[in-house]
């Protein structure tokens, strides 16, 4: 039996050792450790085996917003994240994506949240360049006050999920699991641009824009056929 099918069939026996028939639950349990003991397996690596991963399509030179949004989408469901950058030798490109790392199906709804919010914040862009910033002509300047209103708008946006920080235990198991699989990430902050001081005071006002759209944003989930209802609901889950 592979470490995989052993971990599996822990993970039942410790679910059954919960019931309310005490003869059930004490031979469940007797199993769990037996398997455990057979297989030399800790206790570590049965809960790191409801540890799941989800990932999406990340740029490669993220901006603050963006990096921001990342980080915001991870706490509301107590996840780790991470990004991956690699350089693809079949189509000569760089590629990167962004990891989210957690319990149960957790990761999946801040992956979905993530989704979400990045589609309707390139609208949100889209048709703030279209309209307020129709008459910027300089490219940098624009890109650096499209990020500034993009900045506000993710800020705005915090509202709608709250961090669920799970519980001790669980927090310990994700960050040795982390430094386990991952020893050698590092963190790096996110890239900022330079402006002027007229564009940095024309960006002050972008912001606020954006904080204000942000604040109308809509967010709701849909995971495995779930009716739809407000996400920041299951942020309270156990």
């Amino acid at each position: 039996m592979d470490k995989q099918k052993v971990l599996s069939k822990i993970k039942k026996c410790l679910a059954l050792s919960k019931s309310s028939n005490e003869h059930e639950a004490a031979q469940a349990l007797k199993q769990a450790q037996a398997l455990m003991r057979d297989f030399e397996l800790t206790e570590h690596d049965v809960d790191c085996f409801q540890i799941n991963e989800q990932h999406k399509p990340f740029t490669y030179r993220p901006s603050p917003w963006q990096a921001l949004l990342v980080q915001m989408c991870g706490k509301a469901f107590g996840c780790r994240y991470y990004i991956d950058k690699a350089w693809c030798f079949k189509t000569h490109q760089a590629k990167s994506k962004v990891h989210f790392v957690g319990l149960g199906e957790r990761p999946e709804l801040a992956t979905y949240a993530f989704d979400v919010l990045s589609r309707q914040l390139r609208a949100a862009r889209s048709e703030y360049k279209n309209t307020a910033l129709k008459r910027v002509r300089v490219q940098k300047n624009l890109m650096y006050r499209l990020d500034e209103f993009s900045l506000g708008w993710v800020q705005g946006v915090n509202h709608l999920i709250t961090s669920f920080a799970g519980t001790v235990e669980e927090q310990e198991t994700l960050d040795l699991y982390m430094k386990q699989k991952y020893p050698n990430l590092k963190s790096k902050a996110p890239t900022t641009k330079n402006a002027t001081t007229q564009i940095k005071e024309q960006a002050e006002r972008d912001f606020y824009n954006g904080l204000s759209e942000g604040e109308g944003a809509q967010l709701h989930q849909a995971v495995q056929g779930a009716k739809q209802q407000p996400l920041q609901r299951l942020c309270n889950m156990d």
